[in-house]
């Protein structure tokens, strides 16, 4: 049998003496603990999950802001699409 880390056992030993009044034997126990212990890790990766989700949020928008302040002014304005649209127009009014 390989032992895993001292950290996890300890804490999975003491969650363990915790819930053995409560329990059928110390299989149902070591079971119970085990549980609990994957609710907290499922909970903990839940967290880390939306931290990771903000910060992806929060650099897109740095790097939106710097696109925009990278931007140049366009040389076509909303004003000059009125001549753009009137140049056909007229042309076929000369060749008539």
């Amino acid at each position: 049998m390989e032992r895993g880390n001292w950290i996890t056992d300890g804490n999975l030993h003491h969650l363990s003496l915790g819930l053995y009044s409560k329990s059928a034997g110390l299989e149902a126990t070591t079971g119970r603990a085990i549980g609990v212990m994957g609710g907290r890790l499922k909970l903990e990766a839940y967290t880390l999950t939306f931290i990771d989700g903000f910060h992806l949020l929060a650099w897109s928008c740095v790097l939106a802001l710097l696109l925009i302040v990278l931007l140049r002014r366009s040389p076509l304005n909303y004003g000059d699409l009125g001549t753009f649209q009137q140049q056909p127009s007229e042309r076929r009014g000369a060749r008539s």
